[in-house]
């Protein structure tokens, strides 16, 4: 058994929601590298072998203040209405 397998960490609330195991679980470094790359990989998140982002969409994805939910420009640093950085 390699080293890699041997050390464990305790999942916070974070790493709980990327890897998708419960709170507070021990789990090895080995699981938690398959628990990144299924994320990476269910979520559209790969990069190409170039280095280049592949195309999701054509069309930007809108955003949201988040603070006071109103919609924002598409590279918008600060909220136009309650000035919240983003």
């Amino acid at each position: 058994m390699s080293s890699f397998v041997k050390k464990i960490v305790k999942v916070d609330d974070n790493l709980s929601k990327v890897i998708g195991v419960k709170k507070g679980a021990m789990v090895s470094y080995a699981e938690i590298t398959k628990g990144v790359y299924d994320y990476i990989k269910n979520h559209g998140l790969k990069v190409s072998d170039k280095g280049e982002e592949l195309e999701r969409s054509m069309t930007p994805k809108k955003r949201y203040c988040f603070r006071c939910g109103v919609e924002l420009e598409p590279r918008a640093k600060y909220c136009f209405r309650c000035g919240v950085e983003q």
